[in-house]
């Protein structure tokens, strides 16, 4: 299944050919879980994220030479071969029509595209994984890990919600028994709470975030630093801002995000630029004062006036990326930005760095829409 493609299905029988892609995960997953293979489970399960971004890269140009732009070209091409030779063999009802032929034809393509996928991993291994499937080791992922790094990995199915602790020295698993819809659901109601700035029903719902997300595993953290790697509905929570003692989780720990596990050792080993041009646009002039942003000025004044290390992917050479998970308002994203960047001068890391300006704004008495938006994806 890990060998295809899903531009291989053609329009009318995609959405069953990932609906069933995404079940034999979900069965893969618990079978391992009960033969007490829960490395395993992580394992599939982190396949199963890093399909979601093969997919969305599908088609796109992502070489960085015109070796890789080639390469990829010729694994689109070979693509197209065999998802026409599939669709002819699902609409042909003639006895007249050659199957064999056309067999032989997609047998042909499908192994000149596994040459090319071949060649992809031996030109560059990070490009290999965004075109194709490659299960994370968890032993390796471990030894990534510095004592002060703690990993949770989330699977939502369902009826259970599956969370990997992952520290240096070891790995556990617990198993939440909350379907997705009420995953969903919940996750709605605290953004909603956050977005209304209704403190009361923020607090108590933030609570409720904690106990199911966060209680069952924090007792396996390693150090005051924790990477998220979500899945489903558990990509838009606001991790920073769940409660914790008394306080937000971003008092106690610097956070970041990854996309799927198998990123890690990819952006742990690219470096910050020391010193980097940049060019931002701010406010252009529509014609219309209603569309004006006055403040995206005063946002990109702060980047003038401090180094911005931040460029916006990690195929094009950046480490980290920073994002917001809901659109700010302007004068509080021109105030977030120019503290943040004036950390980021200080030389910290962007998760302290974001960590630092989120527990500023809390002291300066914005409320949680206003700083628990932005994550921090990538290198920490």
């Amino acid at each position: 299944m890990e060998t295809q493609h899903a531009e291989l299905a053609i329009d009318m029988f995609k959405e069953n050919v990932l609906f069933n892609r995404q079940e034999i995960y979900e069965e893969l997953i618990e079978l391992l879980i009960e033969e007490g293979d829960n490395n395993g489970a992580l394992e599939t399960a982190e396949s199963a994220k890093s399909w979601a971004m093969v997919d969305l890269l599908a088609g796109e140009d992502i070489g960085k030479n015109s070796t890789e732009a080639e390469l990829i070209r010729q694994n689109g091409s070979y693509i197209n071969e065999i998802s026409d030779g599939y669709r002819k063999i699902m609409v042909s009802a003639g006895s007249d029509f050659d199957f064999k032929k056309t067999l032989d034809k997609i047998e042909k393509a499908e192994n000149a595209r596994r040459d090319v996928i071949a060649k992809i991993k031996a030109q560059n291994e990070e490009l290999y994984s965004m075109v194709s499937v490659e299960p994370p080791d968890t032993e390796s992922l471990r030894q990534l890990l510095d004592r002060n790094t703690t990993l949770f990995s989330y699977y939502v199915t369902d009826k259970v919600l599956y969370i990997w602790a992952i520290n240096k020295d070891r790995v556990h698993l617990e198993r939440i028994k909350i379907t997705k819809g009420e995953v969903a659901k919940l996750v709605s109601s605290f953004i909603a709470a956050i977005a209304a700035r209704d403190k009361k029903q923020t607090d108590s719902l933030s609570e409720k975030v904690y106990d199911i997300f966060l209680r069952p595993v924090i007792p396996f953290v390693s150090g005051d630093r924790i990477g998220f790697i979500p899945h489903g509905p558990l990509y838009y929570l606001p991790f920073a801002a769940m409660s914790y003692k008394g306080q937000y989780l971003v008092d106690g720990f610097s956070i970041f995000y990854l996309p799927n596990a198998g990123v890690l050792k990819y952006v742990l080993k690219k470096q910050m630029t020391q010193e980097m041009k940049m060019l931002a646009f701010a406010n252009p002039d529509l014609g219309d004062k209603q569309l004006e942003m006055p403040f995206a000025e005063a946002e990109v004044e702060s980047i003038k006036k401090n180094i911005s290390r931040i460029t916006m992917f990690f195929y094009a050479g950046s480490p980290s990326v920073v994002t917001t998970i809901w659109d700010i308002e302007d004068k509080s994203k021109a105030n977030f930005m120019d503290i943040f960047y004036s950390n980021l001068k200080k030389d910290e890391s962007i998760a302290d760095s974001l960590r630092t300006t989120q527990n500023e704004m809390i002291k300066l008495g914005y409320p949680p829409f206003d700083w628990a938006a932005f994550i921090v994806t990538g290198k920490y």
